[in-house]
């Protein structure tokens, strides 16, 4: 079944949230699930939010936004990105970087940035596939678990 990409809809909703369920300790630093449903959703309208689908089913997701509101930086976008442990390895990363790179181009963007701890290889190797340049290693950056976490910012270059 082919993946499509939309930007988000309201009925994206209840498969971005369970999409969320994919966050744990290897891959966020961010405290899990502290808001219910209903004020998950509200952000939802917020945000500049690509969707990726397999038939009805939500199996990606990727979110942007210029990052800082200072002039300075509005030729630059950070992002983060979501794919389905069910559907990794079947190309959505892939396509949601790519619809990325086609607006950030259309947008005027010159860098996209992420950031990803140490902890996700996997995530690491995948962005270096992709053509991002590491550029900052922040050593003991989390403390996670009892065990302090690096990270590392990446940026590609358009």
């Amino acid at each position: 079944m082919e993946i499509t990409l939309a930007p988000f809809v309201e009925e994206d909703s209840e498969g971005l949230w369970l999409l969320e369920k994919i966050w744990d300790e290897t891959n966020t630093p961010v405290p899990l699930n502290t808001e219910d449903y209903e004020t998950f959703k509200k952000k939802l309208a917020d945000q500049q939010l690509l969707v990726a689908h397999k038939g009805q089913e939500v199996v990606g997701s990727l979110s942007y936004h210029v990052i800082d509101t200072i002039p300075s930086r509005n030729k630059q976008w950070i992002f983060g990105i979501a794919v389905s442990p069910t559907a990794q390895g079947q190309g959505v990363g892939r396509l949601l970087i790519e619809e990325l790179f086609r607006l950030a181009r259309k947008a005027g963007i010159a860098k996209l940035s992420l950031r990803v701890m140490a902890t996700n290889p996997g995530a690491i190797t995948f962005y270096k596939k992709m053509g991002f340049e590491q550029e900052a290693h922040y050593k003991k950056e989390f403390w996670i678990n009892d065990t302090w976490v690096d990270d590392f910012q990446f940026a590609y270059y358009l």
